[in-house]
């Protein structure tokens, strides 16, 4: 009988640790590594079925609103990152108002933006520029700074806790690509 408490204690803590990581890491701590060379032909297996996809694959399909929205990776969670993505500033002022000798589209225009590598180890590609806008106001009036973004595909590593494998799932990432000026909603 002690042995059976023992047992089911083990199994408790084990199945616990294993669903309780989940949302922190579960990769490092359920599935085993692959080699450089296997996981780069499953990443590259998964962007070809991407590709195969006439839609998806199109990417002048972005700019026409609705449809590339949030909903492509709703249903599917496997698309939402484990852990925060890791964020550094290259290129541009990062505060509004700072003076820039740069004549890039991004120093020149009413809502600036500055541009920040993301890294992520469970996203192919791992590290994405994204734009990052310097105002929450345009320079000169009283419009609001948002971004425009763009989306784009990418692969995601997700261990199955189940067979205790990696799963590589094409998702779509939306990612800010510069900043414009909008009218402010809250005005009428």
């Amino acid at each position: 009988m002690a042995a059976l408490v023992h047992l089911t204690c083990f199994l408790s803590v084990c199945l616990f640790g294993l669903i309780g990581n989940s949302a922190s890491n579960p990769i490092e701590k359920t599935c085993p590594e692959l080699s450089h060379e296997k996981e780069q032909r499953e990443v590259n297996k998964t962007f070809a079925r991407f590709l195969q996809d006439p839609v998806l694959s199109n990417y002048m399909f972005n700019m026409i609103p609705g449809m590339f929205d949030a909903s492509i990776n709703s249903d599917d969670k496997r698309c939402e990152p484990y852990s925060k993505p890791s964020r550094f500033h290259v290129y541009g002022p990062r505060r509004c108002g700072v003076p820039d000798n740069s004549r890039g589209l991004n120093s020149v225009s009413s809502c600036p933006w500055s541009i920040e590598m993301e890294t992520d180890n469970f996203r192919f590609p791992n590290t994405i520029a994204r734009a990052r806008c310097r105002c929450t106001s345009c320079m000169g009036d009283r419009r609001k700074c948002r971004p425009v973004e763009s989306y784009i595909p990418v692969v995601r590593k997700h261990c199955d806790i189940k067979t205790l494998r990696y799963e590589y799932v094409p998702c779509v990432e939306k990612v800010p690509v510069g900043c414009t000026c909008i009218e402010n909603i809250n005005k009428h």
